[in-house]
């Protein structure tokens, strides 16, 4: 009977697959990869839309373009021929 249990555990411990302390880290390492690709692209999305030359820019959602904030001669040149192209006045 005893022979029967050490025979069962080792065919139960052998048949368990646990991972190594590397495969733990290899693991640990691609979860963190993917992490870190999605906040970058997250990240350069929200930098695209404040930047004035991006084609979703809208100066009422970034406070230091934002008119009212200051004035600028060339974000309003910039502003005024956008809005003229977009019109089809160009």
């Amino acid at each position: 009977m005893d022979h029967a249990m050490k025979h069962r555990q080792a065919v139960i411990a052998s048949a368990t697959s646990k991972q190594t302390a590397e495969q733990n880290v290899d693991a640990q390492i691609a979860r963190l990869a993917a992490s870190n690709e999605s906040k970058r692209i997250r990240a350069i999305n929200t930098l695209g839309a404040k930047w004035v030359l991006h084609p979703a820019y809208d100066s009422r959602r970034c406070a230091h373009h934002h008119p009212s904030f200051k004035s600028s001669a060339i974000l309003t040149v910039f502003l005024h021929g956008r809005m003229a192209s977009e019109m089809g006045r160009v």
